[in-house]
């Protein structure tokens, strides 16, 4: 039986995935938690969130939206007020810095809406998300949800989940469901009503006006073509690691076999990233918290073909994040973003895709930015 994997369930992972919604170019995150697999860290740093503008006041989109629906239709401020439970006037609409997890959303087709609001119970604040993988029947049909409690499953069609709970003031609901072809994880946090009224017919409301936004939308775009001749993603990490080539070149041999990231069966962003071929492989020592004398870590090697699009952006949220620009052999433009002598991210723009390498060493023991440039070198070399 497949696991039950909701987005919402990986929320931390917005440090990489999120997107702007509609048309607005206000993108997002970093990959640091696997889709499917391993809880590794990943290559970009936390984004700052920040209050989106009004979408008549949104630049136009970094890449041609599929969905032509804005965050205001999908949910309007008399729903938000409504699920959330205080003025709309106290909700802001949440965007995040570009980063490559969200990229690959946006090169997917993903339509992301995201509110925040304020503080209502001891841990919790007012938050409203939605996300919409366009065209992914096949996709949400690998999904086999299991009531474990208080699921109610098929009240929004086939496969579909509503799970809200109370606690301590606040209300929390999670919604998973297919709408015609399209693929809907949403959820929200608002002050419990007093006198309580029905969770599961709020969370259905809600849902119907998310529906209702993309039948109005009309027929979806057309998907992101990656130019001819952008540099392609790897079959296999052996492709980098063969023999292990990749653990000689950065003098670590104990690093275990590379492992592929974001395959499989997964929540919503996963499906999304293996939609665009955002692929990632990981090398680790066994004990994950210690190496042996000169050896790295870990690190970590992804790509996103054809992303020439979000270069601009994904170069300006780094060097903002104190990155740095850095010459690498093989790469048309590259950034070194080191918050330690210890951990180190490059990002680069080789044959028009997008190339990502993080790799850490053991505290106070230094040296990550040179094993950078050389593990970025490498990699960029077998590609």
């Amino acid at each position: 039986m497949k696991r039950l994997q909701l987005a919402f369930l990986v929320a931390a992972t917005a440090t990489l995935l999120l997107t702007g919604c509609g048309g607005a170019s206000t993108p997002m995150p970093t990959p640091t938690a696997s889709s499917s697999s391993s809880s590794s860290p990943l290559p970009t740093p936390e984004p700052t969130t920040t209050a989106a503008p009004d979408e008549a006041d949104a630049e136009p989109a970094l890449i041609p939206v599929r969905i032509a629906a804005g965050c205001n239709d999908l949910a309007t401020p008399a729903v938000r007020e409504k699920v959330a439970g205080v003025a709309d006037a106290d909700i802001a609409r949440v965007t995040h810095p570009l980063a490559n997890g969200s990229a690959a959303e946006l090169q997917a087709g993903v339509l992301t809406c995201q509110w925040s609001g304020p503080v209502i119970a001891a841990e919790s604040s007012v938050e409203i998300e939605i996300k919409v993988l366009p065209d992914a029947a096949a996709e949400f049909a690998e999904f086999a949800p299991v009531a474990l409690g208080s699921e109610v499953l098929g009240t929004l069609g086939a496969g579909s989940l509503i799970n809200c709970f109370d606690a301590e003031g606040a209300r929390s609901c999670y919604l998973h469901f297919l709408d015609g072809v399209n693929w809907v994880d949403a959820h929200f946090i608002g002050v419990t009503p007093a006198p309580a009224t029905d969770a599961i017919a709020a969370a259905t409301e809600f849902a119907g006006e998310i529906s209702d936004a993309l039948a109005a939308a009309g027929p979806l775009g057309a998907p992101y073509a990656v130019p001819a001749g952008a540099l392609a993603a790897w079959t296999s990490c052996n492709v980098l690691d063969d023999l292990g080539a990749f653990r000689s070149a950065v003098a670590s041999p104990s690093l275990t076999s590379p492992e592929g990231e974001f395959t499989g069966a997964g929540t919503l962003f996963a499906e999304a990233w293996q939609r665009v071929e955002f692929k990632s492989c990981v090398w680790r020592q066994i004990d994950p918290y210690t190496s042996p004398v000169g050896e790295i870590r870990m690190a970590s090697v992804s790509i996103l073909p054809g992303a020439e699009w979000a270069w601009a952006s994904l170069r300006e949220t780094d060097i903002s994040r104190g990155g740095n620009p850095v010459t690498v052999a093989g790469a048309d433009d590259a950034t070194l973003n080191c918050p330690s002598a210890d951990d180190c991210t490059l990002h680069a723009l080789v044959q028009g895709s997008y190339v990502n390498v993080y790799l850490s060493v053991e505290q106070y023991r230094g040296g990550a930015e040179a094993l950078a440039v050389t593990a970025a070198e490498f990699a960029i070399s077998r590609l």
